[in-house]
């Protein structure tokens, strides 16, 4: 139903939320992000006519140390929820002194939804 395909430090997403992208024209949009170092090789990859990406991001952020992972995946009242994992520096750690855009590129099935909403899993900083 979905797996993470890419991952990056620099999405360029400077916003929190997440990005549907639901064809090949739609990923190219993407080469004009500032700050972006995610390849874009894995998001063409993906056949559209089964699958979409979706770019779970988490806006920009002070220092290096932050990530976003999937951790589960589930259709719920025609709502395609996906559980992610962020993680946070812990205090006091040595992380690079950069403004970063962490995010996390997912491919999720085409169908069988009409909503998505990124839910982070609990326990989390």
């Amino acid at each position: 139903m979905a797996r993470q395909i890419a991952q990056s430090g620099h999405c360029g997403l400077v916003a929190p939320g997440h990005i549907h992208l639901a064809s090949a024209d739609d990923v190219d949009r993407l080469e004009a992000l500032p700050g972006r170092m995610l390849p874009l090789a894995s998001l063409r990859s993906v056949q559209f006519g089964s699958e979409h990406v979706v770019l779970a991001a988490l806006g920009q952020k002070p220092t290096g140390g932050f990530s976003i992972t999937l951790a589960g995946a589930e259709i719920v009242d025609d709502e395609l929820v996906l559980a992610v994992d962020i993680q946070e520096p812990a205090p006091g750690m040595t992380v690079s002194q950069a403004l970063t855009t962490p995010c996390a590129a997912i491919a999720v099935t085409a169908s069988g939804w009409d909503d998505i909403r990124i839910a982070p899993v609990e326990n989390n900083r």
